[in-house]
């Protein structure tokens, strides 16, 4: 076999294209996919040959260097690691880091079709995400879900979330590529349309907060050149938005502050069954302003939910209580026969507030977060509240960094050292929400230090200057992107996370698009 001719032939049939091709269909639906390309890139790029010129490559391109350095740090990591067990396994977990800059570092760059192939692909694989999603939702072919994460069922509906925001930005982009192809500019707009109205419909908190910060960003950029100030236009937008928030943040907080509480006096006894009420004043849950804890008759509320619902009492009745103090109603027999047949579907479906239906609206998913943040200062454990969990796991990750700030635990030692708090540590979380900082940003101190965690920061920062990629829309919208979700999870520490982000964040690096196509 006459190998150099072998390679000569490897290196030219296109494999970069492929292999990309196959992370970008796993991304949103394949973990084992996503490392079928991985693995295979990795493998024929030792495969062809051709060192001496990717070796000039990377020699020219010090942006590479810099950027294995984050892999780099989590290497030095293992020096005072207890759990080696764990820490190479989060080594594996984080090879995309190691893999990505130095393939794509050291290759040359995609010609301008297969960058525009590879980008469609990558919003055909959204289109069907957000196909699947819109069947659980819709109860399609017999599909349905109890908690809203499941309309997502390939990978975490963050995840999703972040690559429906960065496939809007990809889709404006490809606009600008295809200003006379109709079909094309019909489908990216559509893109721009359907990835918010899903975001909304799935209820992503993480999805809608990150698109509202990077989308003025973006279209400040994308309108800089643009004649007289239109550039503005963007952050304007933005603040007006801000302004709009903080105005519904106080409205819907207002009856949370101000709750409507009765007298003593006004504390009925009895229903009118005549069955005594139980008043809990130690219950400091709001819903609409109307307590939670008052004009409570458990007998009377199982008996007459059973003789309309066929779903169990027991499973419904934080459901139920909450529904009906949301209405100023009491908590009895009468009250239930009061409810019309599309309040009763509600509840079986979770509707805990008769102003919010299922499905999901900017307004509910505020309410509920500053509902969960009442009930959390009222004393209530946060188990199973994603925001106030949070504000749990980054009050942990304080407390293990001041341990050790300057060398952290170790790279493998992340998970052992939360364990140890939460021993130690009273937080009212139930084992199964025990988890680490669900902030990148921590967990990098956590692991590293202070130290540590700034160079993982110059890591991320400095390539794009040394790149000139600082000015590229869609590198700085996939950086933005991962680095926003940086506060809200921990990205790395999952395959799915860390592959988008190097991903992306290496081929736009190195990969610029194309002017638009005549």
């Amino acid at each position: 076999m006459n190998l150099p001719a072998a390679q000569a032939r490897l290196r030219q049939s296109g494999w970069p294209f492929w292999c990309w091709a196959a992370v970008l269909l796993g991304l949103p639906f394949s973990n084992p996919l996503v490392s079928v390309g991985l693995l295979a890139a990795s493998g024929l790029w030792l495969l062809e040959g051709g060192f001496a010129p990717k070796w000039e490559r990377l020699r020219q391109r010090p942006a590479a260097w810099v950027f294995l350095g984050l892999f780099g740090l989590h290497l030095l990591g293992m020096a005072h690691t207890e759990d080696l067990a764990y820490g190479l396994a989060d080594l594996r977990k984080k090879l995309p880091l190691l893999a990505f800059p130095l393939i794509l570092g050291s290759l040359p760059p995609l010609d301008g079709r297969r960058v525009r192939a590879l980008l469609w692909l990558f919003l055909a694989t959204l289109w069907a995400s957000m196909g699947i999603g819109l069947a659980h939702l819709l109860g399609w072919f017999g599909l349905g879900y109890r908690d809203i994460r499941e309309i997502s069922p390939f990978v975490s509906h963050i995840r999703l979330a972040l690559m429906l925001v960065l496939g809007m930005a990809v889709a404006a982009e490809l606009l600008h590529w295809h200003p006379r192809r109709g079909w094309a500019r019909w489908l990216a707009a559509a893109t721009l349309l359907a990835a918010p109205a899903y975001l909304l419909a799935a209820r992503s908190h993480t999805g809608l907060v990150v698109l509202g910060l990077v989308a003025p960003l973006w279209g400040a950029l994308a309108l800089r050149r643009r004649p007289g100030r239109l550039w503005l236009a963007p952050p304007l937008a933005f603040g007006a938005l801000l302004l709009a928030l903080a105005a519904g943040v106080w409205r819907e907080w207002r009856p949370f502050a101000q709750p409507i509480l009765p007298s003593p006096g006004e504390l009925e006894s009895r229903t009118q069954n005549g069955r005594p009420y139980l008043h809990d004043p130690d219950n400091l849950q709001i819903e609409n302003g109307h307590p939670v804890g008052l004009f409570l008759c458990p007998p009377e509320l199982r008996a007459a939910w059973q003789a309309r619902s066929a779903t169990p009492y027991d499973s419904i009745a934080p459901v139920l209580i909450r529904y009906l103090s949301s209405k100023g109603e009491r908590k009895d027999s009468a009250a239930v026969a009061r409810l019309a047949p599309a309040e009763l579907r509600g509840i079986e479906r979770g509707q805990t507030n008769h102003r919010f239906p299922p499905g999901g609206s900017p307004r509910a998913m505020l309410y509920d977060l500053l509902w969960q943040w009442q009930i959390y200062r009222a004393g209530d454990a946060p188990n199973g509240h994603s925001l106030t969990q949070r504000l749990v796991y980054w009050q942990a990750a304080l407390a293990v960094l001041r341990q050790d700030p300057w060398l952290g635990v170790g790279t493998g030692d992340v998970k052992l050292a939360f364990e140890r708090h939460y021993l130690q540590t009273p937080t009212g979380l139930l084992p199964e929400f025990q988890h680490r900082a669900h902030n990148q940003w921590l967990t990098f101190a956590v692991a590293l230090g202070l130290p540590g965690a700034l160079l993982c920061l110059l890591a991320l920062l400095l390539p794009p200057f040394l790149e000139g990629a600082w000015r590229d829309r869609l590198w700085l919208a996939a950086f933005a992107i991962s680095a926003l979700s940086f506060f809200n999870e921990d990205t790395l520490e999952t395959q799915a996370g860390v592959t988008f982000f190097a991903f992306f964040y290496t081929f736009f690096l190195w990969n610029r698009f194309p002017a638009p196509e005549s």
